[in-house]
């Protein structure tokens, strides 16, 4: 598999800086592209801190969505911001988002780019299963799924991603192996979730990190959501998470 350097044809006013930023994950457009004054805001910062790719949701239509007279993934294309897709569908149900793909690819292609288009996010995760349940061959299913979906977006010219499988390396090897006919020449690449972060510390602007505001226990359990259990995230006594 070839790296995809994006951007490739439209270039930002930086060199091109392998930066990126999941854009909000439970939400499409309201909130940081509408309206017209967060837009700016948004951007003014990913262009601030010299992003060059950003990953946004898509449901249905949702990242060709016109805002203000222009589709969505095309205000973040303007400034050299590369939107990488990632789908909002659940895997025990058929890739169906072909004309969004076909759309991107015609919009993807003035600049000189095609999209990359992540399958689902973690196939490992219950919520990415309907109701919510991961059946025993999950691992068999995903890949039959997977299979369908990278022939979809590649006979469509996009390049498809991995989705990330929560540690389960040996998996992605033997996917790779089992669809090489696929990608032998063509391009597909791996969306894998590195949580290295090395946000500056007043990240994010909060009342916690910027004044001060201590935690409660119910505050963690409503930030930690459906972590809350997990004994990574309670191993550490909640004063020394205040300090």
């Amino acid at each position: 598999m070839s790296e995809v350097l994006y951007p490739t044809g439209a270039k930002p006013p930086w060199e091109h800086s392998n930066r990126g930023v999941h854009l909000h994950a439970g939400q499409h457009h309201t909130g940081w592209l509408q309206p017209q004054d967060v837009r700016e805001s948004w951007l003014g910062r990913l262009t601030a801190t010299h992003m060059s790719w950003v990953v946004m949701l898509t449901s249905g239509m949702s990242c060709v969505e016109r805002i203000d007279g222009k589709p969505a993934v095309e205000w973040l294309l303007e400034q050299g911001i590369v939107p990488i897709i990632r789908d909002d569908g659940k895997i025990n149900r058929p890739f169906e988002n072909m004309a969004t793909v076909r759309e991107t690819v015609a919009i993807y292609g003035n600049y000189g780019l095609k999209p990359i288009w992540i399958d689902r996010n973690e196939p490992w995760d219950e919520r990415e299963w309907r109701a919510g349940d991961v059946p025993n061959n999950a691992l068999d299913i995903y890949t039959a799924h997977f299979r369908d979906f990278a022939r979809i977006v590649l006979d469509l010219g996009g390049i498809p991603a991995y989705a990330d499988p929560l540690g389960d390396w040996d998996y992605i090897f033997s996917l790779m192996t089992d669809i090489a006919d696929l990608w032998r020449d063509r391009d597909i690449c791996f969306a894998g979730h590195f949580y290295g972060k090395a946000r500056p510390l007043d990240y994010p602007e909060d009342d916690v990190s910027r004044l001060g505001v201590q935690l409660t226990h119910q505050d963690l359990r409503a930030l930690l959501d459906v972590f809350y259990d997990n004994a990574a995230f309670n191993d550490i006594p909640l004063h020394e998470i205040n300090a």
